[in-house]
């Protein structure tokens, strides 16, 4: 029996209830669909909200999550139109949500593990933990409805597909709640090995699709399945040589570091005031060697911006370890490349270095520096 188009006065028609109570009308279009619609809406949401809070704050587990919501948001895009316009399959609605997923898997996968090997997590901060928390009771209200809505529609592949994706997610938040928790309870490593458990339920989501479309008879099955395998073997390969680029680089940077310093010693205390610094000290680990330089812009002759930018050229620095940084600062040193840690508590140089050898110090993600009355109230939110 064709379905039947939505009309505003049938009282059978549960739409506008769908999203709240699980129901459906099998003769109408409209219902079937709002079911993908509402969780492609909420995903959109999620993925801007997620993405913005984890980079803010650090947060790896939470960054995942806002890939995995942005592959949501694709594979949803494509579950909808195959609802509404009827152009595609369910096998391919099935092959290219399972490929997004997969995909997605593997680059959270990648940036993690690289992570693992480049430096130490931090606490993700209070931010992340509610938002984590709303994330979670909205995905699992939306698995709720879509498992309601597959009961009285079991055989519409669209719904199913949705379910699948709503129930990977349902247990990604659950991962990312836990994870952030820990995380800010102390155990750091817990945010980014969360996210790889994240990237897991991607991929034995895309799996469970792959099965379930490769379960039809279809023509040219053993050709299709070839492409598909050759398309995720080669975009995995480009993913993991970037991610694996990227952690490459940034072990290099580390080689040759630069530290303000308050006096020309080893013991000197570090200087809070990165431009204002009497002093810095230069560590190159792959000569074995530290050139101490002396800052003859710090009393705000207008040049200290120019004077370390060519100071820290021609020296191939590549990181620059400070705990205050104005933003024309910060924005300097990164259009050169250099990657900025964060000093969190007063030291010597020689305990600071140490600190970063051992991966203690997290890098920057914006500038820092305190102003006027209540400052320095945000770092709840932000590492600096």
């Amino acid at each position: 029996m064709p379905l039947a188009e939505h009309h505003p006065k049938d009282k059978a028609c549960t739409c506008n209830q769908l999203l709240f109570k699980g129901k459906i009308n099998p003769k109408c279009r409209n219902c079937h669909s709002r079911v993908v619609f509402g969780s492609l809406i909420y995903y959109i949401i999620a993925t801007i909200v997620k993405g913005f809070v984890g980079l803010l704050t650090g947060s790896k587990i939470l960054v995942a999550d806002a890939v995995n919501s942005f592959a949501d948001c694709v594979a949803f895009g494509i579950n909808y139109q195959g609802v509404r316009r009827l152009r595609l399959s369910p096998f391919w609605q099935g092959i290219l949500i399972g490929i997004v997923m997969f995909l997605s898997g593997v680059w959270i996968l990648s940036d993690n593990v690289a992570i693992l090997f480049v430096h130490l997590p931090g606490h993700p901060g209070i931010l992340s933990l509610f938002v984590a928390l709303v994330s979670f009771l909205a995905t699992t209200h939306l698995y709720r409805v879509s498992v309601s809505a597959l009961k009285q529609k079991p055989d519409n592949s669209s719904i199913y597909i949705c379910m699948v994706q709503n129930k990977a997610n349902f247990y990604s938040t659950i991962v990312a709640l836990v994870g952030l928790t820990l995380a800010e309870a102390g155990l750091v490593y817990c945010d980014p090995l969360g996210a790889v458990l994240i990237a897991c339920f991607q991929f034995r989501g895309a799996f469970v699709l792959f099965k379930e479309a490769f379960a039809e008879q279809i023509p040219n099955e053993v050709a299709i399945k070839r492409r598909v395998a050759t398309a995720l073997y080669v975009l995995t390969v480009l993913i993991v040589l970037l991610f694996a680029h990227d952690a490459h680089d940034t072990l290099n940077k580390r080689k040759v570091v630069l530290i303000p310093a308050q006096g020309q010693f080893a013991q000197s205390p570090v200087e809070n005031m990165f431009g204002r610094a009497p002093y810095y000290f230069v560590a190159d680990m792959t000569q074995n060697k530290t050139v101490v330089f002396m800052n003859n812009s710090q009393f705000f002759n207008g040049n200290t911006i120019q004077m370390l930018t060519a100071l820290v050229r021609q020296n191939n620095v590549g990181t620059v370890l400070a705990a205050q940084m104005d933003p024309e600062m910060y924005a300097a040193l990164r259009s050169v490349g250099v990657r900025v840690y964060y000093i969190d508590r007063p030291a010597t140089v020689e305990q600071t270095f140490a600190a970063f050898q051992d991966g203690h110090l997290r890098m920057a993600l914006i500038a820092h520096v305190y102003t006027g009355f209540g400052r320095n109230q945000g770092r709840w939110i932000t590492p600096w």
